[in-house]
């Protein structure tokens, strides 16, 4: 049977990368060349345009109102989990970053669970963290024999953005380290934002930290090839929902 690797971000809208038309320069590399090499879904779409309850409506194939989870709330316990389905077929199940969004957790049935929001793992942020821990969870899956299904959820590009005020003092009181920051002068507004200065610095940010998703992707990927099983799986990327700014996430 086929592995699944599915990588989440937080808060990334279509247009912010290069195979989606971003003329931000060097923006996604590592996504770009999977676009290259596999399939590009120009008109889909996710159920609901806020994290947790466009997460559990992924994982369960039925809207909020049908799930039990209209808001920040956990599925009822009698609706199925994707990840139910995975164990009762033999899968090996795993969760690393962003853990809390699909709740109760007894009801995603994870075999393994790295929860990377805390201060020891860069609160989500760190790509070395995510390659670390997608490494440990291919080995484990190897050992058990079985085929695997990973949920690795970056928290990049999700408010505080990279560099920001925020991430340097109100949130975590360090810095997380992008390989690259944007400066205000370099960014693309899209057309729903005004063009205005205090607009390009939050770009400039977020831009930062959709650069720094798209090496914790790198990193992923590079776990999954040393692992020697990326050609017998499926990889897929997306976002639960649009960019953190007035007219995206969560309209």
């Amino acid at each position: 049977m086929t592995n699944v690797l599915l990588i989440l971000a937080d808060d990334l809208n279509y247009n912010s990368i290069g195979c989606f038309g971003c003329p931000v320069d060097d923006i996604s590399p590592n996504l770009d060349r999977l676009a290259q090499e596999g399939i590009r879904f120009d008109n889909a779409h996710v159920n609901i345009a806020v994290c947790q309850p466009s997460r559990q409506s992924m994982l369960t194939g039925l809207y909020p109102h049908r799930n039990g989870a209209l808001g920040f709330e956990p599925i009822r316990e009698d609706v199925t989990t994707l990840p139910e389905v995975l164990r009762q077929n033999g899968y090996y199940n795993g969760i690393i970053g962003k853990t809390k969004h699909c709740m109760p957790e007894n009801k995603f049935a994870w075999d393994f669970f790295k929860d990377t929001f805390n201060s020891q793992n860069c609160f989500g942020r760190s790509p070395y963290i995510y390659g670390r821990e997608a490494a440990s969870f291919f080995q484990n899956a190897k050992e058990t024999g079985k085929p695997f299904f990973l949920m690795a959820n970056s928290h990049d590009p999700h408010r505080p953005f990279a560099g920001s005020e925020d991430e340097l003092t109100k949130f975590f009181g360090f810095n997380t380290y992008a390989s690259r920051y944007y400066k205000p002068e370099e960014v693309w507004v899209p057309g729903f934002l005004p063009d205005i200065p205090d607009v390009r610095k939050e770009l400039a940010q977020y831009y930062s930290s959709v650069r720094r998703f798209d090496e914790t992707v790198g990193a992923v990927l590079r776990a999954l090839d040393e692992s020697g099983m990326a050609e017998d799986t499926l990889i897929i990327v997306m976002s639960d929902n649009g960019m953190a700014f007035p007219f995206a996430k969560a309209n």
